[in-house]
C-alpha cells in the first residue's frame, strides 16, 4: 500500500445529487413562501379596508338615537305647573310623547294640559296645543304626541276645579348617544 496515498473509498455522487434535489426542494418552498406573503399582504389590505368599513359603520351607529325616558309625579295645586320642560336642547331636540296618568282624576275636576315651544333662541315659550279635561274621563291615561323643536318645550298642568290629586307622567325622546 505504500505509496498509494488516503483514499476515499465512498461513491458521493448519490449525496451531491440528493443535495441538488434539496436545494431545488428549497427554491420551491422560498417561492412558495413569496406567494404565501403576497396573499398575506392582500388580507392584511383587506383586513384594513374591512376596518375601514367597520368604523365607518360605527360611526353611523354610534350618532344613532336612543329611545330614552324620563317621568315623575306631581301633585296638582291649582295653579299652571311644569309637568316637563326641556328649556334649551342642543341642537334639534326630539320629543316623542307625554303619557299622563289620570287615574286619579275625579268627577269634579278640570285640568288644562298645554303645550308650549320656543320658536327661536331665548324666546318666550309659545303656547302651541290645550288639552282641558273635565268630569269623569273614558279612560285613566292620555298621551300627547310631542313635535321635535330646536329651541326649547315645555308641557304644563292646571287644575281649575275640583280636588287636588296626583299626576304621574312619562316623557319618551329620542337622545343622541
Amino acid at each position: 500500500m505504500a505509496g498509494d496515498g488516503v483514499r476515499n473509498p465512498t461513491d458521493l455522487t448519490p449525496i451531491i445529487n440528493e443535495l441538488g434535489d434539496i436545494d431545488a426542494q428549497l427554491v420551491n418552498i422560498i417561492n412558495r413562501l413569496i406567494l404565501i406573503d403576497a396573499d398575506l399582504i392582500i388580507i392584511d389590505n383587506e383586513v384594513g379596508q374591512i376596518h375601514m368599513v367597520v368604523d365607518a359603520i360605527r360611526a353611523i351607529t354610534d350618532a344613532l338615537p336612543i329611545l330614552t325616558e324620563t317621568g315623575g309625579t306631581l301633585t296638582t295645586t291649582g295653579a299652571v305647573q311644569t309637568l316637563y320642560i326641556n328649556n334649551a336642547p342642543d341642537g334639534v331636540y326630539k320629543p316623542l310623547s307625554l303619557n299622563i296618568d289620570l287615574s286619579n282624576h275625579g268627577a269634579g275636576n278640570t285640568i288644562q294640559i298645554r303645550t308650549l315651544y320656543r320658536n327661536v333662541a331665548g324666546g318666550a315659550l309659545v303656547q302651541r296645543d290645550i288639552l282641558s279635561l273635565a268630569g269623569a274621563l273614558a279612560s285613566d291615561s292620555v298621551n300627547i304626541d310631542l313635535e321635535a323643536n330646536r329651541f326649547g318645550i315645555q308641557v304644563t298642568a292646571q287644575l281649575t276645579a275640583g280636588a287636588n290629586y296626583a299626576l304621574t307622567w312619562e316623557v319618551f325622546y329620542e337622545a343622541t348617544p
